[in-house]
C-alpha cells in the first residue's frame, strides 16, 4: 500500500514539475513575442513606409535557428500580407 501511494506521489510530482516548465516556456515565448512585434513593425515602416498589423507568429526553435517569423497585413489594405523574420537573440530583422 505505501508502495501505491510512493509511485502516486511521483507521478503527482513529475507532471506538475513538467507543468510548470511548458508554463514557462510559453511566458518566455510571449515575452519574446512582445519584444519582437514592435521591430517589425518599426522595420517594415522605415523600409516600406507602411503600417502593419501582425497577427500570427511561428518561433523557430533554437536547436534550427533563433528566430521569429511574425505574420500580418498592411493597415487599410488587409489583402496584402506580409511576413518578416525577427531574431531573438540579436533582436534584429533576418534576411
Amino acid at each position: 500500500m505505501k508502495k501505491r501511494y510512493w509511485a502516486i506521489s511521483v507521478v503527482a510530482l513529475l507532471i506538475i514539475s513538467i507543468g510548470g516548465c511548458y508554463i514557462n516556456s510559453k511566458q518566455k515565448e510571449e515575452r519574446l513575442i512582445q519584444k519582437v512585434i514592435p521591430i517589425g513593425t518599426q522595420y517594415i515602416k522605415d523600409n516600406f513606409d507602411v503600417e502593419v498589423t501582425f497577427n500570427r507568429h511561428q518561433g523557430i526553435g533554437g536547436y534550427v535557428n533563433s528566430e521569429i517569423v511574425l505574420y500580418g497585413f498592411i493597415i487599410g489594405k488587409e489583402k496584402y500580407k506580409v511576413s518578416i523574420g525577427v531574431n531573438y537573440n540579436s533582436f534584429e530583422v533576418t534576411d
